[in-house]
């Protein structure tokens, strides 16, 4: 977006050889894998708290283990949201996916295991739908 651009001092240049459309930093491939790095550290972070998450929940509890994980991702979008380089854009991404990486490795077990045994498969099986549902709304849109 442009003024993400703007506000973190990325240039924005047209390119000549890609009809048109908006390369960041022309030929100059660096300021566009920054771009992609702000990307992809949210999965990679995702993917580090669904690692961590099972050796955070035996010991502290599922619920703790969900207010935990609310809260590293609450601290996550403060800094990005008051993030004024780029570099506090990718912490805050790296530790937004954290949380979320904890979450979503969390909460279906949590459920499972208050869910009376009759209704387990279908709440687990909802919690996904959902999930689903949402990136398909996101995509719609």
């Amino acid at each position: 977006m442009d003024g993400f651009r703007r506000t973190m001092n990325l240039s924005l240049v047209k390119d000549e050889q890609s009809n048109g459309s908006l390369n960041c930093g022309g030929t100059d491939t660096n300021e566009n894998a920054l771009l992609g790095l702000v990307v992809s550290l949210f999965s990679i972070g995702c993917f580090i708290g669904a690692l961590v998450s099972g050796a955070l929940s035996d010991p502290i509890g599922r619920k703790l283990s969900i207010i935990v994980g609310g809260v590293v991702f609450f601290i996550g979008g403060a800094l990005q949201a008051s993030s004024f380089n780029l570099w506090m854009v990718l912490v805050g991404r790296m530790v937004a996916g954290i949380g979320v990486g904890i979450l979503s490795m969390i909460v279906p077990v949590y459920n499972a295991e208050l869910a009376p045994k009759t209704l387990r498969g279908r709440l687990v099986s909802l919690n996904q739908l959902f999930i689903t549902a949402g990136i398909m709304v996101i995509i719609i849109n």
